[in-house]
């Protein structure tokens, strides 16, 4: 189950980082579309025209902006938190881990001492009962 936990935390993370990557690219494309309708608008004669692709222009640059904002916002609060919450479950699968490494020592020492006492007493009566002492 923590292992399922972990795998999917794991899987979360990475697309959070897809998203911010996939937000930042967005902003990137749109701060590119804001400088060409910004050209765009200075070379058009039609001066009703021009005033549209300006404002078309101003728009798509604070939109430019919410989509950095957006990305950034992204990263630090959930890509960050789950980052976290993948460390938090590491630490409680060797937290974990612990105990059952000792229950598995303790189990094998168990095991390798009960053999020892089986052989220690079929190996003491068979010495006992294939010998006899005399004494003189």
């Amino acid at each position: 189950m923590m292992d399922q936990l972990d795998h999917q935390l794991r899987r979360l993370h990475s697309s959070t980082e897809a998203l911010y990557d996939y937000r930042r690219a967005l902003s990137n494309s749109t701060g590119s579309l804001a400088r060409a309708l910004s050209a765009l608008s200075t070379a058009e004669e039609d001066s009703e025209l021009s005033g549209a692709l300006s404002q078309l222009s101003a728009v798509q640059e604070k939109m430019e902006q919410v989509h950095a904002e957006q990305a950034s916002a992204d990263f630090y609060q959930l890509s960050e938190m789950v980052k976290d919450h993948v460390g938090m479950v590491g630490a409680v699968k060797d937290v974990f881990q612990v105990p059952i490494q000792l229950i598995s020592a303790t189990f094998e020492q168990f095991i390798f001492n009960t053999r020892s006492i089986s052989l220690y007493r079929n190996g003491s009566r068979r010495g006992s009962s294939g010998r006899t002492r005399r004494r003189r």
